[in-house]
């Protein structure tokens, strides 16, 4: 499977690919669902590779770490999804 972090580069400096409107879903740990925001309003943190900034419609701005992107959609059709985490696994990693 692709990393989350090669699709999202793929999307930023592919010309060709990146057309379109994208979104993506992350883990919101505090509502315990996935939450979907438009591409646009996700922004790439120069200073750590592994987290992106999202900022909501009221402004205020949150730290997205790249394991919480859940999946990401290009004109409203997932063309990415990580995959489930294996329960036998948790605790581990």
């Amino acid at each position: 499977m692709q990393p989350i972090q090669d699709v999202l580069h793929r999307i930023r400096w592919d010309a060709e690919f990146g057309r379109g409107a994208f979104a993506i879903a992350y883990w919101d740990r505090v509502a315990s669902r996935e939450e979907h925001v438009p591409l646009a309003s996700v922004a790439f943190d120069a200073a750590d590779p592994r987290a992106l900034r999202v900022t909501d419609a009221d402004g205020s701005s949150i730290r997205l770490p790249l394991h919480r992107v859940r999946a990401v959609y290009r004109d409203d059709v997932e063309i990415w999804r990580r995959p489930p985490r294996d329960p036998r696994r948790a605790g581990h990693g």
